[in-house]
């Protein structure tokens, strides 16, 4: 969706996309040891349902954002995407 959007503009889009899952894949070990630290014996129970938590909370925006309108190269008028 970024290429389709973006088109060539796209590479620093795709980068900080990239950059943002190992952002993701460093920060969520630190959650699981923050949190089993914090709790009784260890429990990753706990640990498992904040790292959700926290993936909940950042999966709303991206559901709530509309999507852009997609130009036709035959047509080279804009149409919404459904």
């Amino acid at each position: 969706m970024v290429v389709q959007v973006w088109k060539q503009e796209s590479t620093p889009y795709l980068q900080f996309l990239h950059f943002n899952f190992g952002l993701g894949s460093t920060l969520s070990p630190s959650v699981i040891g923050g949190v089993m630290a914090l709790s009784e014996n260890g429990k990753l129970l706990w640990s498992y349902v904040a790292l959700g938590f926290l993936i909940a909370a950042c999966s709303i925006p991206p559901l709530i954002i509309p999507s852009p309108p997609i130009e036709t190269a035959e047509e080279g008028v804009c149409r919404k995407h459904t």
